[in-house]
């Protein structure tokens, strides 16, 4: 595939010859979107300090001295070996495993968002449009304590601005962009029959059509229109064979190939917005 830059938006164009863009998220929405995650992270965090003064009274008796300590001093003077020492050492370690794993089981299991970035409208995805895997989310969200340096994001948010692409330093590694899910602008001569009924398709499927997969039946049926009765049947037919591999999905060969594509897309469509 080949890309291009289009002010905001990032650009594919896809080996069926339709063009492909997806809206990138500006580093507002998405320091918005941290914000939310980071709230949802302190009550998380707070609550673990707590535990440990109900949970472990033997540590909390001494444990209010050791993080004073740890505030006014050097961390690695603060962090003895006593027992409210080590409980602050797997305190530090605990949190820092709970803010990375918590990025990366809601993009993995979230369909690329955050509770932060859901409230926001916005979406993790590979830079082919595809969802994001276990792979690239654990390589962005380690990537995230650099992109935090020296403090609060201040490299990822330089980052973001100064990428064609919109990426902080964990984005560029593991090969991903932060989209928004705008509204799709449907073009006036794309309209589906109100009587059409979505594809049935099995949850594996569904999950399969991501980002990339339902830009790329939207652009074909928009193109569909301004063709010849023959053209746009075999490009559906293109489109479908592309998309069946992908699926591992048998097509009717007796239906209409134009009229399976708008059921595809109706079903691609309602599974988004159920997400």
């Amino acid at each position: 595939m080949t890309t291009e830059e289009l002010q905001d938006r990032y650009s594919l164009l896809s080996p069926e010859g339709v063009n492909l863009d997806f809206p990138l998220s500006g580093p507002g929405p998405r320091m918005l979107a941290l914000l939310v995650d980071q709230a949802i992270l302190a009550v998380v965090s707070l609550t673990g300090i707590i535990l440990l003064f109900v949970l472990l009274p033997s540590v909390g008796l001494d444990l209010n001295n050791r993080l004073q300590e740890w505030v006014d001093s050097d961390f690695s003077e603060a962090l003895s070996l006593g027992a409210s020492g080590i409980a602050i050492g797997f305190w530090w370690v605990g949190d820092f495993l709970i803010r990375t794993l918590y990025h990366v089981a809601w993009e993995v299991l979230g369909s690329g968002s955050t509770a932060g970035k859901r409230a926001l409208g916005l979406r993790v995805v590979q830079r082919g449009g595809h969802p994001i895997d276990l792979k690239r989310s654990l390589i962005r969200n380690f990537m995230r304590w650099i992109d935090f340096l020296p403090s609060f994001y201040t490299v990822g948010l330089l980052s973001v601005v100064l990428s064609k692409d919109s990426q902080r330093l964990g984005d560029w590694a593991a090969g991903t962009l932060v989209i928004r899910l705008d509204r799709p602008k449907i073009d006036a001569d794309f309209s589906l029959p109100e009587t059409l009924e979505a594809l049935p398709l099995t949850r594996e499927q569904l999950e399969a059509l991501g980002e990339a997969e339902l830009e790329l039946l939207r652009r074909t049926l928009r193109r569909v229109g301004s063709r010849t009765a023959l053209e746009a049947e075999n490009l559906a037919r293109i489109v479908l064979d592309s998309l069946a591999a992908k699926l591992q999905l048998e097509f009717d060969a007796h239906a209409e190939p134009l009229r399976l594509l708008e059921r595809l897309f109706l079903a691609a469509e309602q599974a988004r917005r159920r997400r």
